[in-house]
């Protein structure tokens, strides 16, 4: 499957190939977890400096274009899940905090409808844009980005932005994600 997306064969679908590769790529991850975590006695100072390492190459990753960024990514993301499986390290005690179990109870929910809710804020300062006149969004490469023209209020717009879907989510989770999971439960117990 790597060979496929490196030589760029189009023997399957682009999207396909990428899915199988993250949902193997799982797989193995969580095997070498289970089969191996016992055998891993490594220190917490250790684990903090790999954990933080993780996270500021994730960034670096996820930042800048780089040939094979998806095998990169890949790599780099089940490395990150199978270190913070231990839970041994400062920054995976950090994450135990609350508000971050609170906004993993809510990820999938997050995960479907945070785009809507860009796209109602891209909707929303295009139309501004032709009322006012001024270039609210911006093209680069084919992607359309939000602008105001002023980096304090652009990060003021992203914290707007993530609050609005951590609300929105939080009721889609509770009204829609909890409700339906109850009925998958109740008819799986009846099988």
């Amino acid at each position: 499957m790597v060979l496929l997306i490196i030589t760029k064969n189009d023997l399957l679908v682009s999207m396909v190939l990428k899915g199988l590769l993250c949902f193997f790529s799982g797989v193995l991850t969580y095997t070498l977890y289970k089969n191996y975590y016992k055998n891993i006695i490594l220190s917490k100072l250790f684990f903090t400096i790999l954990e933080a390492l993780l996270i500021f190459t994730i960034i670096m990753v996820v930042s800048y274009a780089l040939e094979y960024r998806l095998l990169i990514a890949n790599f780099i993301f089940c490395l990150a899940i199978f270190v913070f499986a231990f839970e041994r390290g400062r920054v995976s005690y950090l994450f135990k905090h609350k508000i971050f179990i609170e906004l993993g109870k809510i990820s999938y929910s997050i995960y479907m409808t945070h785009a809507a809710v860009i796209f109602c804020f891209v909707a929303l300062f295009m139309f501004l844009q032709r009322v006012f006149g001024v270039d609210f969004t911006i093209l680069i490469k084919g992607e359309r980005y939000l602008t105001t023209g002023n980096v304090i209020i652009n990060n003021v717009l992203v914290v707007l932005i993530l609050f609005i879907v951590i609300v929105i989510s939080k009721f889609t989770y509770k009204n829609i994600e909890r409700k339906w999971q109850k009925v998958g439960n109740n008819y799986s117990n009846r099988l």
